[in-house]
């Protein structure tokens, strides 16, 4: 007679470690670390901390060699506290909400160093979100944000001379002259978001398509300061299509977006710098350099002169000042990406040939003494690149306007904006 092995239960531990790293030009590298509690307070509920480490708090120059972001330090650091509720159903709430509901709450600090400038934002988040079938699903919330932005130093901030300059870049008015955008915003946004997903996996698709279409309202009756009302909306859709069976042949993907964001107060005429949008770089343009396709605002180069004091760079007759162009954004986006994607040996070494076309407009609506096209035509770019799936897909990759390779006319802030490097990134394919 067998006799049953009597049977063994062990409970998974309710905390939860986890660690990340990643890199790309447009952003520069990160360490993320994370820690998770699980069942907290029971019924699924979890509490989450999250720390994104780049540059800004590592602050490593071997690290910054080796993972090089242009001319522009960037860095992108985080502090992050969340908690998830999967089965949010207060009772006041019951008779409106759907039965499954999962609500998250947010707390965050987070500091970005983009090409010239750095901006420090405080965040809170709420959204609830329900699934109106298996593919489809609805997401509510609100943003509460407040940032500061300011210039950094566009020579060595680590050089002992900073303090003799440092007054120069806390000069709010520096920046908004060059960026059109206050140096101070708050935003109170609540916003509304619909997601249909039929991909067959959400970091690196094979077949299916996501869709995702994004409405957000930053009205001074929500407490968005006067400086900074807007209503924005942000559309994507990518279609995925494998080649061959199972994708033997590859994979073709075609992804649009467009958005579209326009001040509502006389006070606001400029959206602040953080709620622009931007293009250029991975998962953009890739022609570009990082977020430079769009207008371009410019800050004097600042160089020591005789007397040991920074003053304006000057061209070699010494008429003219030089001066460093910063991408600054603008109210309108157009992006259109088409990819194939082939193995090359087996499934870890894959090729990818690309045409990417967009552009970042400053205003939906022209100023009436404009002196250039509100609405500059579509760039477009041809390029090839590698990627290396081990865990995580590296690419690298580079990209050329057509007009550069055909060798026809291009504008002065075309040829200032082009891709000068390889583009290197690090994570899923989306």
């Amino acid at each position: 007679m067998r006799l049953l092995e009597p049977l063994r239960l062990e409970e998974r531990s309710h905390w939860v470690f986890s660690e990340s790293f990643g890199y790309d030009k447009g952003t520069g590298y990160y360490f993320g670390y994370g820690v998770q509690r699980l069942n907290f307070q029971g019924m699924g509920r979890t509490l989450d901390f999250g720390l994104r480490a780049g540059d800004g708090t590592i602050d490593s120059p071997t690290l910054r060699r080796w993972f090089p972001t242009g001319d522009f330090t960037r860095s992108v650091d985080s502090f992050t506290l969340a908690y998830t509720d999967p089965w949010f159903r207060p009772g006041f709430l019951t008779s409106i909400l759907p039965d499954v509901v999962k609500y998250r709450a947010e707390a965050s600090y987070v500091q970005e160093q983009e090409t010239a400038y750095l901006v420090r934002r405080r965040r809170l988040l709420n959204s609830l979100e329900w699934p109106l079938d298996s593919i489809r699903l609805i997401r509510v919330g609100h943003r509460f944000e407040r940032a500061d932005t300011k210039l950094v130093d566009m020579v060595d901030l680590h050089t002992p001379q900073y303090e003799d300059i440092a007054h120069i870049f806390e000069d709010p008015n520096l920046l908004n002259n060059a960026t059109h955008s206050p140096s101070q915003s708050q935003v109170s946004a609540p916003y509304a978001q619909w997601i249909r997903d039929t991909r067959d996996n959400s970091y690196d698709p094979t077949s299916g398509s996501l869709t995702s279409l994004r409405v957000e309202l930053a009205l001074q009756i929500f407490g968005t300061s006067s400086n900074s009302s807007f209503v924005k909306l942000d559309a994507r859709q990518q279609w995925t299509w494998p080649v061959g069976y199972r994708a033997s042949g590859g994979v073709v993907s075609l992804g649009l977006r467009i958005g579209a964001a326009r001040p509502t107060a006389g006070t606001s005429q400029e959206l602040p710098l953080t709620e622009r949008f931007f293009a250029g770089g991975p998962g953009t343009f890739r022609g570009a350099e990082p977020d430079f396709v769009g207008p371009l605002g410019s800050i004097p180069y600042l160089v020591k002169n005789s007397d040991g004091l920074y003053a304006p760079q000057l061209t070699p007759d010494g008429k003219n000042v030089l001066y460093q162009l910063i991408p600054i954004g603008g109210q309108g986006l157009v992006l259109v990406n088409l990819d194939y994607r082939f193995p090359l040996f087996g499934n870890t070494v894959w090729g990818e040939v690309f045409m990417d076309s967009g552009q970042v407009y400053e205003r939906l609506s022209p100023k009436p003494d404009a002196a250039t096209a509100p609405f500059p035509p579509l760039r477009v770019a041809l390029g090839l690149g590698l990627i290396i799936k081990l865990g995580v897909p590296i690419k690298i990759e580079y990209g050329s306007d057509v007009k550069r390779i055909l060798g026809q006319p291009r504008s002065s802030l075309d040829r200032a904006s082009q891709l000068h490097s390889l583009l290197i990134s690090a994570g899923f394919q989306f």
